[in-house]
């Protein structure tokens, strides 16, 4: 039987825990004696979640504050130092939803998107980033969406920035591996009032919140900061009860250095058959195959 998996004389930072997702990892990890850093916008129910968890029994502290801007990480960094002494684990939560078609979008749509989804996860991580190597098993979860990997229907501006999330997480896996951190990207599927802020119809909305709990998601998260896990660099589906690793792929394909328009458009088929395909953990795949 698997031992019980616990965060005494931890201290994690997480992002948007005022409500849904983060809140879940909040009290979860509390609950598993961790010290919280609990963050959310100003007036966005990070207090209330502190005194949820410290009438529990746990340790935590509010601290109110954009995230999209560095110095808004820096405050959640020294919170984490002035009231537990350490930092260790750090999850990005903070993120913004919203739907338009991508002609109705102007450029400040997406800039805010960007600042917020991708924006956030820089400056807190980088903020954090001395402490995670001090502390020698750093542990790193970038918050990105389903809708990173495969894209939705009108929503440009939430996938690009969430599949800038999983490009951030994918790179700074490996630049970590020396300093024995680990950095992990999840895309849950749970009903928070971000989702329902995107998913209006009433039906949806009651079928999601039935069995789309947020407390579903965070004990993969727990998991994935807790020091006995090593796993790295690796993306999941989490919602419903259900786990999933996500990864990209890359097919055999087809190869002809005398290669023509025509020899391409015939081997359509070699090109996109899935069979035989190749999982990349380093980005260095295709140089390898393109130059030995």
């Amino acid at each position: 039987m698997t031992e019980t998996l616990r965060f005494d004389g931890r201290t994690a930072i997480i992002t948007g825990a005022g409500r849904g997702v983060g809140r879940s990892e909040a009290v979860l990890l509390a609950r598993r004696g961790a010290g919280v850093v609990v963050n959310d916008l100003p007036g966005h129910g990070a207090e209330e979640v502190v005194e949820e968890i410290v009438l529990a029994g746990g340790r935590a502290v509010a601290a109110p504050a954009d995230v999209a801007t560095r110095a808004g990480a820096d405050a959640l960094v020294a919170a984490a130092l002035e009231n537990f002494g350490s930092l260790e684990i750090v999850i990005n939560n903070a993120g913004i939803a919203g739907a338009a078609r991508f002609e109705d979008n102007p450029w400040e749509f997406f800039q805010r998107m960007w600042d917020v989804n991708a924006g956030s996860c820089v400056h807190v991580t980088q903020a954090a980033w001395p402490h995670l190597i001090a502390s020698g098993s750093g542990r790193v979860i970038m918050t990105a969406s389903s809708v990173g990997l495969w894209g939705r229907n009108v929503q440009t501006a939430y996938s690009m920035s969430k599949a800038a999330v999983h490009a951030l997480a994918n790179s700074l896996s490996i630049e970590a591996r020396e300093h024995g951190i680990t950095v992990n990207t999840l895309a849950p599927l749970a009903f928070t009032p971000m989702a329902a802020s995107v998913i209006t119809d009433p039906e949806m909305q009651r079928r999601m919140a039935e069995r789309l709990d947020p407390d579903l998601v965070a004990p993969t998260v727990a998991w994935l900061v807790h020091e006995s896990c090593t796993v790295t660099g690796e993306a999941f589906c989490v919602g419903a009860g259900k786990v999933t690793r996500a990864f990209m792929a890359e097919t055999e394909g087809y190869l002809d250095q005398a290669q023509t328009i025509e020899s391409v458009a015939e081997h359509e088929a070699a090109i996109m058959d899935e069979d035989g395909y190749v999982v990349h953990s380093d980005g260095h795949g295709p140089v390898v195959w393109a130059v030995g």
